[in-house]
């Protein structure tokens, strides 16, 4: 088995570190992420964008950074359009997932969206990125297309409709620049976007807690002491909640570091969850406010070190909404069911 600090919950795998599965050597960058090296830098573009029969322009600035102890390739930027005063922001992370063997990304907007998109870097170098959405009642397929020769950027982004034929909504290109700067996170959302009633409810938790409890990775397996640091706060309005996460398990060196954003997905109903982490980790699950209102549950089916894995979250929470106590349950593989993770949360 691979080594790995693993959390067992998936509403807030950014919560806390989990248990180390075996004391070998901690896992290192893939070498398949040098396919995305030629991204990193700072850029500066300008382009057009097509909708509905009309055309306008867009220029944007941006950078790609290593991140997480090299496992993610992070890129923030930020996309002003003619006629909108408000920018929209994106940021991705881009790494590679060794459970499914995939190049992926992790992304957020200032719309309130967030997902995992699977990429495909072509034998160009180009990198592809085939994204399933759903807006105003239709469901749609968006292409990204980027590719680097040089110092020169560019992107094109097609939507497939449920009828007739593609149309190109995006083309542009971006030239690298010489020094890398900062990009200011926008205050509110993108073009008026709303934040939902469960962001709202969710968005409570913003704060700082310390974290402290016990993991079993995987039936069996004796329990872990395990600690951390969560700090949420509110984004674009709060339309998202980021959680960043600082822990560590009992009897291993290091931190584990993990990145989470949570956002309300329309489709669905519900809350969803991403998140990656500095042990090259990524994922995605859907939360649930109980009826009475007392708890949130998060539910997520994934690969663990090569098995099937499906684990529920509760999360106890107190008057003003905001989590006490968490408890998860795991299947894993054929093993009977079993606690894998409880915790306690202070707000500091």
């Amino acid at each position: 088995m691979k080594h790995a600090l693993r959390c067992g919950v998936l509403l807030v795998r950014s919560l806390l570190v989990a248990g180390p599965l075996v004391a070998q050597d901690a896992p290192k960058p893939a070498p398949e992420l040098q396919k995305l090296a030629p991204l990193v830098g700072q850029w500066q573009g300008a382009g057009s964008f097509h909708e509905s029969g009309k055309t306008s322009k867009w220029q944007a600035t941006g950078n790609y950074r290593w991140v997480l102890d090299g496992f993610w390739l992070q890129g923030d930027f930020s996309i002003t359009f003619d006629g909108i005063d408000t920018p929209m922001f994106r940021r991705m992370y881009l790494g590679w997932d060794a459970e499914q063997k995939r190049m992926v990304s992790m992304a957020v907007d200032n719309t309130g969206t967030a997902g995992v998109h699977e990429l495909a870097v072509q034998a160009d170098g180009s990198v592809v990125q085939m994204a399933a959405a759903h807006q105003n009642g239709m469901d749609y397929t968006e292409r990204s297309t980027f590719k680097v020769d040089g110092d020169k950027l560019s992107q094109t982004v097609d939507l497939l409709m449920p009828f007739g034929a593609s149309m190109q909504m995006v083309e542009g290109s971006f030239q690298r620049q010489k020094e890398a700067k900062e990009l200011p996170l926008p205050e509110v959302a993108f073009s008026g976007a709303a934040v939902a009633e469960p962001m709202r409810r969710v968005g409570a938790w913003a704060g700082m807690y310390s974290v402290v409890g016990s993991m079993v990775p995987l039936p069996g397996m004796p329990e872990t002491k395990i600690e951390g640091v969560d700090e949420y706060r509110t984004l674009f309005g709060g339309v998202l909640l980021h959680c960043h996460t600082d822990g560590q398990a009992e009897g291993m060196p290091g931190k584990y570091v993990s990145e989470a954003f949570f956002a309300h997905d329309a489709k669905r109903g519900c809350l969803v969850g991403v998140f990656v982490s500095n042990m090259g980790e990524v994922g995605c699950q859907e939360a649930r406010y109980t009826a009475d209102g007392k708890s949130l549950v998060s539910t997520m089916a994934t690969l663990f070190d090569g098995q099937n894995m499906v684990q529920r979250a509760v999360f106890d929470l107190d008057a003003e909404g905001r989590p006490t106590a968490a408890a998860a349950h795991a299947l894993y593989g054929g093993a009977a069911p079993y606690v894998n993770f409880r915790a306690t949360y202070r707000r500091q």
